[in-house]
């Protein structure tokens, strides 16, 4: 039973990073990403974020409780999770949190249409209240 939920475990890092790398990439394509990590790798930035979000809460992300989340859900909590992190660059924190607006206003938008479950509903919700703190605590020009 262990070798199936490692495949499954992996598979659901792997949809998460999809999730993350796309959204970076999109990112990447403007002026908001920043110019000393023009070369970096969104796989690998993705990659990172969303195996420490695994490390921090592996029962609830593989699914102990019941249910595991959905990609998008998983996505955003490695988001989140890069975004609360004080250790890593301010710009990249900022390119995080980005990239889970998007994720978030796609929930917000089509949330409907998908599969959601307890676990997800929680990790949204946790989403937009840092989503809201953040802008909240944002300098205003």
């Amino acid at each position: 039973m262990a070798l199936f939920s490692g495949i499954k475990d992996a598979y659901k890092k792997s949809e998460a990073v999809v999730i993350i790398e796309d959204c970076f990439n999109q990112i990447k394509e403007t002026p908001l990403w920043p110019e000393r990590g023009a070369n970096s790798s969104t796989n690998q930035l993705a990659n990172i974020l969303v195996n420490g979000a695994w490390a921090y809460k592996p029962d609830m992300l593989g699914g102990s409780f019941g249910n595991r989340p959905h990609k998008l859900a998983l996505a955003a909590f490695a988001l989140a999770r890069g975004v609360e992190r004080m250790d890593i660059d301010y710009d990249f924190r900022q390119v995080a949190g980005l990239a889970l607006a998007m994720i978030m206003d796609e929930v917000a938008k089509n949330g409907r249409l998908y599969s959601f479950n307890n676990i997800d509903a929680f990790i949204f919700e946790g989403a937009f209240k840092l989503l809201d703190k953040e802008l909240a605590d944002a300098p205003r020009f």
